[in-house]
């Protein structure tokens, strides 16, 4: 269900529900993560060029070519993630966790607490 979770993130109920239904756990799983790009489209100011992070036609952020794809691609998340967080008027914290399983337990609480809070308002 985390994957099912993940994918309403970037896609439409529609779009996770039917590739739930027709695709097989590994394929649904790598579809459900996205991608950098994904996360690009849905943003309009930031692009992402190979081992650039571009606003407008300025670059943001250049990454060595020394760096692994892996390593650059959450290094990229993130300034997108930021970028976002500020056009909508919010504040992005990162917080240190010693696995995904902690950090995944950690998004699930905090999910509900603000749910909570924003109930109560």
């Amino acid at each position: 269900m985390q994957q099912a979770a993940r994918a309403l993130e970037n896609h439409t109920k529609r779009e996770v529900f039917k590739n739930l239904t027709a695709m097989s756990f590994r394929q649904f799983d790598e579809w459900a993560r996205g991608t950098v790009q994904a996360i690009e489209n849905n943003y309009t100011n930031i692009r992402l060029n190979g081992d650039q992070v571009l606003v407008g036609k300025e670059p943001l952020a250049v990454f060595s070519e020394a760096l692994k794809l892996e390593d650059r691609k959450y290094y990229q998340s993130w300034i997108v993630a930021a970028a976002e967080a500020k056009e909508n008027n919010e504040y992005l914290r990162g917080y240190k966790f010693y696995d995904e399983k902690e950090a995944n337990l950690f998004d699930k609480v905090y999910r509900r607490e603000l749910r909570a809070m924003r109930i109560k308002k």
